[in-house]
């Protein structure tokens, strides 16, 4: 959605022979970066309820993973930064 409504905008200026300056923004080397326990300890003082707050840090931090390449399992592992593609707190939009 984000493209065409870009598109349609470029279209609309190029229509009327008008100028139109374009940036882009590339966040996403910022979502593997972030450090699960950090950003979630800085949302202590928005009053976001620890309860919550608890039940993130355990989703995230508990949860160990392996690689299954054909038939062969990798030792299981813990991610402890990066946002989780196509999860429901941070969904695939990029």
């Amino acid at each position: 959605m984000c493209v065409f409504t870009v598109m349609e905008i470029m279209k609309y200026y190029l229509n009327h022979d008008s100028l139109m300056y374009v940036s882009f923004l590339d966040s996403s080397q910022a979502f593997d970066r972030v450090y699960h326990i950090v950003l979630f300890r800085k949302l202590l003082p928005f009053g976001v309820p620890i309860y919550f707050l608890m039940l993130i840090t355990l989703w995230y931090c508990k949860q160990f993973y392996h690689v299954k390449w054909g038939n062969a399992l990798s030792v299981d592992f813990n991610i402890s930064n990066g946002a989780r593609q196509g999860g429901v707190l941070f969904p695939s939009t990029l």
